[in-house]
């Protein structure tokens, strides 16, 4: 008995003759999930800019849309702002975020936004490449605050303030000073 091939072995072996090539060919021009950022000229300049290679490092901290994200989301902290450019990798930045200094719902939301915003930019790379969603960043920010609202929504410092609360006052949970 000669062994079985899946239909989508065509795209894993070796091409040894034209149509594996051209059936992978195909399905790297014409399905999103196996194309490159770069090869899609319909998003070129959309994410953002197509100056670089688009590896997560850049998609997530360097890219100029995102940092205009940072920069908002990061308001009057310029000096943590400043440290991404400092940094080459994802985990890099994460490490070095600065730690909370108050335990209450300002340090909380602190300590976990990074997260949220790197979430949330991976998000709006996905939705511009499969939905052709192009979101702004006061879209953004706004679904990024959203986040932040619902994975504190469990935490005991939450229980006493609302979404609109936190809204108003951003810049105080950046200060770590929103009791």
């Amino acid at each position: 008995m000669g062994p079985s091939f899946s239909p989508w072995f065509t795209f894993i072996a070796p091409p040894t003759s034209d149509k594996p090539q051209l059936l992978f060919s195909t399905a790297r021009t014409h399905l999103p999930s196996l194309r490159q950022p770069d090869q899609d000229e319909g998003l070129r300049g959309k994410w953002r800019c197509g100056l670089m290679n688009e590896s997560i490092t850049y998609i997530l901290l360097h890219c100029p849309f995102s940092l205009e994200i940072w920069s908002s989301m990061l308001g009057t902290r310029m000096e943590v702002y400043a440290r991404i450019f400092e940094v080459d990798k994802v985990e890099e930045w994460l490490i070095s975020w600065p730690k909370a200094r108050y335990h209450n719902l300002g340090g909380l939301l602190w300590g976990i936004l990074p997260y949220a915003i790197c979430w949330m930019l991976w998000k709006a790379r996905n939705n511009l490449v499969f939905q052709q969603d192009v979101g702004s960043a006061v879209r953004i920010c706004k679904d990024i605050k959203g986040l932040l609202w619902h994975w504190v929504a469990i935490s005991p410092e939450r229980r006493h303030h609302t979404y609109g609360e936190m809204l108003a006052n951003w810049d105080l949970v950046l200060s770590e000073s929103w009791i």
